[in-house]
């Protein structure tokens, strides 16, 4: 888990959920200040010892982060191990989100807070390849958070956090062409304004059925079709989650 400013911890919980062994995992040499004041990093889902975490304008990436050993919690550049600043041609644009594919793996997405995508392919090895996949009609807006299917990493959805743009656009062949799928979100949504800021995304699988959910600043909302403009975004839990902000989700199959 980390806190503001992009310090990260590992922690071992015991049975109880109390915490019997810690360790904090953040790159070493790296400037609080120079980190957002929420940071995003991302546990690799196919190897959950690596670890990606944007510093500014540059990503980070862990080897291994079971190799900071138990116990360190300083800033001295020996106590956090196996980092290394991915060789890419980085633009000069702060990174403000990150994923990382399943199937295949080994692809990452990022966003900045100006509105641009990146693919980097083979984000594992020595020579990473890295492109630019902006759409055309994406606003200079804050790409808060990038959704990966978990099942065909050519499949995403990009969210814009920003009011008053467009802020959700999907991709189904790995960001050559995009679509907004805001739809009804788009519009008046129970007579807020323009339509909420879209906080995050999140692929899943109900019943057999590939869903997609959305957070927003007036609740969770979900769609089984994303149809461009037409899409349909329905309210979850109207009578629990109600319209509270979700600026965040996690999920899992099993």
């Amino acid at each position: 888990m980390s806190r503001q400013q992009g310090v990260v911890g590992r922690f071992e919980l015991d049975a109880g959920g109390n915490v019997s062994r810690f360790a904090r995992i953040d790159p070493a040499g790296t400037v609080r200040d120079s980190f957002l004041f929420i940071n995003p990093f991302v546990i690799d889902p196919n190897d959950t010892r690596r670890m990606y975490m944007p510093y500014s304008r540059v990503m980070y990436r862990c080897s291994d982060i079971t190799r900071t050993p138990w116990g360190s919690w300083d800033t001295a550049a020996t106590a956090k191990e196996g980092w290394d600043v991915m060789p890419l041609k980085y633009s000069n644009k702060v990174i403000s989100s990150v994923a990382v594919s399943t199937l295949p793996a080994d692809r990452m997405y990022y966003g900045t807070q100006d509105g641009y995508v990146y693919r980097v392919d083979d984000i594992r090895s020595a020579t990473p390849s890295m492109r630019d996949i902006s759409g055309a009609s994406f606003p200079r807006g804050n790409v808060e958070c990038i959704a990966i299917n978990p099942h065909n990493a050519d499949s995403l959805v990009a969210v814009f956090s920003n009011y008053g743009v467009q802020s959700l656009y999907f991709s189904a062949d790995g960001g050559s062409t995009w679509a907004a799928v805001g739809g009804n979100l788009e519009g008046p949504v129970n007579g807020v304004g323009n339509g909420p800021s879209c906080r995050w995304a999140t692929f899943a699988f109900v019943n057999g059925k590939s869903m997609i959910y959305v957070g927003t600043s007036v609740g969770l909302y979900s769609t089984a079709l994303l149809n461009g403009s037409a899409t349909v975004w329905v309210q979850e839990g109207a009578s629990s989650i109600g319209r509270a902000v979700v600026s965040m989700m996690d999920y899992r199959e099993s």
